[in-house]
């Protein structure tokens, strides 16, 4: 690896020019080989766009620009799906904490479990089946083209590289921690319904596509904005990839070798949230004469049993005790396999526990030039969940509710143990649905939304595209239609001539549906039953200030700040998209008592009933601490900005928008994206790129997201050269 650093304004090297000559030595026939050559081109934001001789090249760069920007993260993330981070970490260190992680043991105890690596390893050597034929490298190349860049970089800088790693990073754990991104839900989902941890991953979105007919402009237009936590395994990161056929640009994870939601030249796509039930325990029964088989049907089968041994990091050492069935691992009991005969198992069964494409085919979402060949890639169905919509230059718009989703008996209780011995039960054995069997719809224009509501609710005309009563409900919860869906329902549905600048205004929407109608609800009790609350004054005052709010959630709204309050309080109201037409005497006096409470509370808190949100409503990073508007999880608006943290009577926000995309592919070819994201590109608290978009964040403003070379090079912070000998 050869690097050249380079200030703006710098010649790069002369192999990086476009020129017909020949170099010394060379005859007029030959060109230098410049397959190799990488260039980082940082913008203003600090986002890296990089250039390379092929997509290799491109790969080797983004490995090496992550590790720039996040290299302990993605350390953090490789040891986790390797099963090793007790190895490195004990718990309650920084690195763990700062990377999402819990108790290392148990988050090897689960890695191993669910074979995040061991899959890897076993397959590695036909990873190729996943590739398209038309490519002219290989995923396993890309992998290690990526692994290769961050390896670069902790070579050229051995200062950054924390004190409890060592080795080099290898891609097979590269695609590990892309295997365990992809399962983490359905892990959830075995260990809740098994009783291991409290939920399933809930997590939330906006998202849709906006085609010619709906557009002033008929240009198609893709928003991105997932609502998660700014903090952990969550965050996001933001960059250009471009060599050979790939120019795609937008945002994946930390330690993730593909833009996850963005655009490339002709097409942008982007995923959501969804809540389907894709992975399930089977109850397994030990054999009553060898505790090393179990019974399925008429038969016994062996128990893969496995003891892998750790040097823990703070001494000592500790064994996971592993066992299988066929259908998956066993979870209860857990790290054990001394089975007593007769005994009652639970084995976790999930439809990503084999598959180790996903990497691939994301690769070829980024590459498809058009939704025919977006939805070829999804066929391959190697990701486990997620709504996705999609739109190209040519106005075909398209929307999947996505599962690899299991071949199951819908007659069957699938959401608590299920007999394991039962061959006609176990979906294990037998391929998922197909993706046609998904619910999806297309379009030539128009829009499709999917935040977070169920798939007849891709259009304000429920049922138009997608007939929910033709899926099982194991699949989705049918007729779901939450306070953000509906809003923007309403919204898109009202008119066909929408710009690039409105639709930016529409995703940063502070307007609270709910409270649009539980107050004038409220109002009405206030009128019917005010003698029978017990602090009129107080409900008085509440009744004035709510009458006045115009229900945006913005940082001087102090209607903003008493309707939170009270919503906490009246939780039984709490995020209700759709009120009743009227609440009983008993809910009104209830609901009114508390409006008189949550009035005490601010006077009590701050003097004043009147509190403007800024006050107790703020995002900080580093030294940056400023007031910000938003919508919460509990009372919801288009953008969405929820405090994780109180200090001294102020919230502090560290979930909702996490990363927003709004993209423009024009029929001219002309492409335009604006983004922002709460947290700069930088995890240094020395760097301008640290909290520089936190301040446009707290202002509800995009930032240019550059595409074209010409336009990066216009707002140019740094060059790096690299070059990349495989």
């Amino acid at each position: 690896m050869r690097s050249i650093h380079a200030l703006p304004g710098m010649l790069l090297p002369f192999a990086l020019q476009a020129c017909s000559c020949s170099l010394p030595g060379e005859t007029g026939d030959s060109a230098p080989d410049t397959s190799g050559q990488v260039e980082i081109l940082r913008d203003s934001y600090g986002v890296p766009h990089i250039y390379g001789g092929s997509v290799e090249a491109a790969m080797y760069g983004f490995g090496y620009a992550q590790a720039e920007d996040h290299l302990s993260f993605m350390l953090t993330h490789y040891l986790a799906a390797d099963g090793r981070l007790c190895t490195a970490l004990e718990a309650g260190d920084e690195a763990l904490a700062l990377a999402g992680y819990g108790d290392p043991e148990g988050n090897d105890l689960l890695a191993l479990l669910f074979r995040f690596r061991e899959v890897v390893d076993e397959q590695w050597d036909d990873l190729d089946q996943h590739d398209d034929p038309s490519w002219s490298f290989t995923g396993r190349e890309l992998l290690t083209a990526f692994a290769a860049g961050v390896n670069a970089y902790m070579a050229e800088h051995p200062e950054r590289v924390p004190d409890w790693w060592s080795g080099q990073v290898e891609p097979q754990a590269v695609l590990a921690f892309v295997r365990a991104t992809l399962l983490a839900y359905q892990v959830s989902i075995i260990t809740q319904k098994a009783s291991l941890a409290g939920e399933v991953i809930s997590q939330a979105s906006n998202e849709w596509v906006v085609g010619p007919g709906s557009t002033a402009d008929d240009a198609t237009y893709v928003q991105s904005d997932p609502h998660l936590a700014f903090s952990g395994g969550t965050l996001w990161y933001e960059a250009h990839l471009a060599g050979g056929p790939l120019d795609v640009a937008g945002a994946t994870m930390y330690g993730v070798p593909f833009i996850a939601m963005g655009h490339n030249r002709s097409l942008a796509f982007t995923e959501t949230s969804n809540s389907m039930d894709n992975a399930d325990l089977f109850q397994v029964t030990v054999s009553a004469t060898d505790p090393t088989r179990y019974v399925y049907g008429d038969q016994e089968l062996p128990f893969t049993f496995s003891e892998v041994t750790r040097e823990l990091a703070g001494g000592g050492e500790r064994s996971f005790r592993l066992a299988w069935t066929h259908h998956g691992p066993v979870v209860d009991p857990l790290d054990s396999h001394d089975f007593a005969a007769g005994e009652q198992l639970l084995v976790g069964a999930v439809t990503m526990l084999e598959q180790a494409g996903g990497f691939a085919q994301f690769v070829a979402m980024d590459l498809a030039p058009d939704v025919d060949a977006w939805v070829e890639a999804m066929q391959a169905l190697q990701i486990q969940r997620w709504n996705f919509v999609v739109g190209d230059t040519q106005g075909d718009i398209f929307f999947v509710n996505n599962s690899r989703h299991p071949a199951r008996d819908d007659e069957v209780d699938w959401s608590g143990a299920v007999d394991g011995s039962d061959p006609e039960l176990d979906w294990t054995t037998a391929e998922p649905w197909a993706f046609d069997e998904l619910a999806w719809a297309r379009a030539d224009g128009g829009y499709f939304q999917c935040n977070n509501s169920s798939p007849g609710w891709i259009t304000a005309d429920y049922g138009e595209h997608i007939d929910e009563s033709a899926f099982p409900g194991h699949y989705f919860t049918h007729d779901k239609l939450g306070a953000r869906a509906e809003h923007a329902l309403r919204e898109l549905s009202a008119r066909s001539d929408w710009t690039f600048e409105e639709l930016q205004e529409l995703s940063m929407s502070t307007y609270v549906l709910p409270a649009a109608g539980w107050i004038p609800l409220f109002e009405q009790a206030w009128e019917d039953y005010g003698e029978q609350v017990a602090d009129p004054a107080a409900v008085v005052e509440g009744v004035g200030i709510l009458q006045a709010w115009d229900y945006q959630a913005d940082v001087d709204s102090t209607g903003m700040t008493l309707y939170n309050r009270w919503m906490d309080l009246a939780s039984v109201y709490t995020g209700t998209a759709d009120p009743p037409d009227s609440v009983t005497e008993e809910e009104a006096v209830f609901g009114l008592d508390l409006l008189g409470q949550a009035v005490g509370d601010l006077q009590q808190g701050y003097g004043s009933a009147e509190v403007p949100w800024g006050e107790v409503h703020r995002i900080r990073r580093g030294e940056v601490d400023l007031p910000i508007a938003g919508g919460t999880s509990g009372n919801p608006s288009l953008f969405m900005a929820t405090a994780t943290e109180e200090v001294d009577g102020v919230g502090y926000v560290g979930k909702g928008s996490s990363y927003m995309l709004l993209t423009r592919l024009g029929a001219d070819g002309v492409v335009e994206a604006v983004s922002v994201k709460p947290w700069g590109n930088s995890e240094d608290p020395e760097s301008p790129h640290y909290s520089d978009l936190t301040e446009l964040y707290a202002e509800q403003r995009y930032k240019e997201f550059w595409y074209d070379r010409q336009d990066v090079e216009q707002h140019l912070e740094s060059t790096t050269v690299l070059e990349y000998l495989p």
